[in-house]
């Protein structure tokens, strides 16, 4: 695979980050659990229409509190959240993914939601808001886990793991399984195998939903163009990364 820029900048600064901080360290591996679960739960969430700020999540996640002005079901979405980032965590240890942690994701995402089939695939055809294309009919979306899932099993060995990542969220994305949840178990997923792999998760600001939705629909719509929606994660990473490095003071040679 040909590397773009950013993802060689990637490598570089994971290499960097791992001299200092490895992540077989376990103290290493609780300060970016710690560090990142609010910003990513917040952001998640705030991608697909929950109006808590960051603030108000970090209430709802640190302190157990509940917060005015919110819906219940808003809530529910920051408890889900934390407890689907808290599982994440528990995986980091194998460097497989497999279909029954993805499905366990659903079911910590959809908590409080009955409705939404916790942990189970879809029984309905649904649609996007502003899609014109129609996603899989339910009666399909059995057939197209079972082959995501093989696929997700023969791609564990892909050399760019950020390209895998991307690309994991994206076929999950297009297959939408869940009633509802897609998009928070997808980037769930693909920070799963960025953490498997030694980089950090990524949380997708809200101010750029945009530029990432459009970068993904390119291959949700069938036209399998994923070098843009890489190019998209690798820069979010390598941000992440850069912020990451500025705080502990890791030292980064400009070529």
């Amino acid at each position: 695979m040909i590397q773009g820029d950013s993802i060689k900048e990637c490598i570089a600064r994971k290499k960097a980050i791992a001299e200092v901080r490895p992540f077989s360290d376990d103290f290493t591996l609780s300060q970016i659990k710690d560090f990142y679960r609010v910003p990513n739960v917040w952001s998640s969430n705030a991608i697909e229409g929950n109006t808590l700020t960051e603030d108000e999540t970090a209430i709802i996640l640190r302190d157990g509190i509940t917060v005015g002005q919110h819906t219940l079901g808003e809530m529910f979405e920051a408890v889900g959240g934390g407890k689907a980032y808290d599982f994440m965590f528990s995986l980091l240890k194998s460097t497989t993914l497999t279909m029954d942690d993805i499905l366990h994701f659903h079911e910590l995402v959809a908590f409080g939601r009955q409705e939404l089939l916790p942990g189970k695939l879809r029984d309905v055809d649904v649609i996007i808001t502003g899609l014109d294309e129609s996603l899989p009919s339910y009666r399909d979306v059995p057939a197209l886990i079972d082959g995501f899932a093989k696929w997700l099993s023969a791609a564990e060995s892909m050399d760019e793991p950020i390209a895998f990542a991307a690309e994991a969220h994206a076929r999950l994305s297009s297959i939408h399984p869940f009633r509802d949840g897609n998009g928070r178990v997808s980037r769930l997923v693909m920070n799963t195998i960025l953490l498997q792999h030694g980089y950090l998760p990524v949380s997708i600001p809200p101010i750029q939903r945009h530029e990432y939705i459009s970068a993904l629909q390119s291959y949700n719509l069938g036209k399998g163009r994923l070098d843009g929606f890489i190019d998209f994660i690798a820069k979010i990473e390598v941000q992440t990364q850069k912020d990451f490095m500025r705080l502990l003071r890791i030292p980064f040679p400009q070529g």
